[in-house]
């Protein structure tokens, strides 16, 4: 998403006049008049929230991101407007990663159950901490990667979708369309 001034009027995005279409970035302050508005990205799957092993958590915006990789890059959601400041996150040190729909669990609609939506692998997953969340997997899930994307059933939470790490992972139970369950150890 750009801004752009129009006209004679000037714009001001994060205390600096552009006179040129400017891409805006997630919690960008712009100034038009006398008005000052925080822009917001309205794509849902940019908030997570990173919980270690340790019990740790932060709340941010991916910076970069790929799932095959050792860790990502974690802007911190407190970080400034415009600021780079940037936080290496290693997959290995997490119990998953959450995409959210709101960094406070303000959520205000009823959500569809993904059961209707996901054709993946319908599961329960246990962490070492005893915590257990049922869901579904994508279709793309391997049961050898090292991590997953995990969607849980109850949508009508704050979380839309986790990855996990499997190695901190105590036990995967599977669901098979027949009732048949089976178990694979984590």
């Amino acid at each position: 998403i750009f801004a752009e001034p129009v006209g004679k009027n000037f714009l001001i995005i994060n205390l600096q006049k552009i006179t040129k279409p400017t891409p805006l970035s997630d919690k960008d302050l712009v100034e038009i008049g006398a008005y000052t508005f925080r822009f917001e990205n309205p794509h849902p799957y940019k908030q997570i929230v990173v919980r270690y092993l340790d019990g740790r958590i932060q709340k941010g915006t991916p910076a970069t991101w790929d799932i095959g990789s050792d860790g990502f890059g974690l802007l911190p959601r407190d970080a400034l407007p415009g600021s780079t400041e940037e936080i290496y996150v290693s997959f290995s040190d997490l119990k998953a990663v959450y995409f959210v729909r709101d960094f406070d669990g303000q959520i205000g609609k009823k959500l569809v159950s993904p059961e209707s939506q996901i054709h993946g692998i319908h599961m329960k997953l246990t962490f070492h901490d005893n915590e257990e969340i049922a869901g579904f997997t994508t279709e793309a899930y391997n049961p050898a990667s090292s991590r997953f994307y995990f969607f849980p059933a109850d949508q009508t939470g704050n979380t839309i979708s986790m990855v996990v790490e499997r190695e901190n992972l105590r036990n995967i139970e599977i669901f098979h369309p027949l009732d048949r369950v089976d178990s694979e150890a984590g």
